[in-house]
């Protein structure tokens, strides 16, 4: 039997992600289709696609590649300086890649904080037959910080975007200009908010403007005057 090169592969289950962009990826195009590994090819694609929830690949002769995959859904747009993540509601961060309605836009200035690396449990390392179902490990940020997110969002100022800086946490820019912050624990938001707008009544009693507030603390806030 002449055995044939691999030169298109049947995708199934893509919303964002294209055949064209795995072939090259890959470097799977004019492969013969005997050296072709399932298992590997799988693994490559759930390593250089996390965005991939789940993928199983099967191969068959004369040159047949079917890559079965599932996409995580964007939550949350998470908008860095240089870069630019989606995270999903497990809280996996992946590259932005095509387009997707999220639930929330978050302008930060460094990664959230990071959960434990794991490998999900749908994606196993496992050989089904001649389907191989691939595993990796993910960054990911806590459930905690996602609810977080979501729960801020509902005090945000009308026109302030939700913020995140790594070192004050949660926060947003004030209409009058100054960036306010609530730490990554909010918990006791409505405290917060006491305690914050009694902040800002003093200073504007003093005829003070600040740069920066900081409540990250329940019981030591502080405010900056300077950047």
């Amino acid at each position: 039997m002449l055995f044939r090169s691999v030169n298109a592969i049947n995708l199934e289950g893509a919303e964002r992600l294209t055949s064209e962009v795995i072939m090259s990826q890959l470097g799977i195009s004019g492969k013969s289709i005997v050296a072709i590994d399932p298992k590997e090819i799988a693994t490559q694609i759930t390593d250089l696609f996390p965005g991939v929830r789940t993928v199983k690949v099967s191969a068959g002769l004369p040159a047949s590649l079917t890559i079965k995959i599932t996409e995580r859904q964007p939550l949350v747009l998470w908008q860095e300086t240089e870069n630019t993540y989606w995270i999903d509601e497990e809280g996996v961060m992946f590259y932005a890649q095509g387009e997707a309605e999220v639930a929330l836009i978050v302008s930060a200035t460094g990664n959230p904080p990071a959960a434990m690396a794991e490998t999900p449990a749908e994606a196993e390392d496992s050989t089904e037959g001649d389907v191989a179902v691939a595993t990796t490990t993910l960054t990911r940020t806590t459930p905690a910080f996602i609810e977080a997110l979501f729960a801020l969002q509902n005090y945000l100022p009308e026109g302030s975007p939700l913020q995140y800086d790594p070192e004050f946490g949660l926060g947003w820019r004030d209409p009058s200009g100054w960036l306010v912050y609530f730490g990554s624990d909010i918990s006791n938001i409505d405290l917060k908010l006491v305690e914050y707008e009694t902040i800002i009544a003093e200073l504007q009693a003093k005829n003070l403007t600040p740069a920066l507030i900081s409540l990250e603390f329940l019981y030591a806030p502080y405010y900056r005057l300077e950047p």
